[in-house]
């Protein structure tokens, strides 16, 4: 779990990696959910879930990925908006100097 306050709304998000869900017939494959804060605290009402193949998200769903094991959440573009860095454990390996999946809950 990771949070911060991802849609600048001055409530903090919460961001909950899923790394064994299963996407369609693909097992292990992974997600990552999105809770939204708010003034009486963390609502349904705005939940996103993302995985491999979501838009914004780099690659497809594989076998066993675990998308969503490793999370971290900071202002990689020393910008307002705060990002969130979700880590593939099984995929493929990256070219070297490549970052890993980042996408920006909105």
């Amino acid at each position: 779990m990771s949070r911060s306050d991802f849609n600048n709304d001055g409530f903090d998000d919460l961001v909950i990696g899923v790394p064994g869900e299963a996407i369609g017939t693909t097992a292990g494959a992974g997600a990552v959910n999105v809770l939204r804060g708010a003034a009486a605290g963390l609502t349904a009402t705005g939940n996103q879930i993302f995985t491999q193949g979501s838009a914004g998200v780099i690659s497809d769903p594989e076998f066993f990925d675990n998308f969503g094991l490793s999370l971290a959440a900071g202002d990689i573009e020393c910008s307002p908006a705060f990002w969130s860095q979700v880590e593939v454990s099984q995929s493929a390996p990256r070219a070297a100097g490549s970052a890993p999946p980042v996408t920006k809950p909105k």
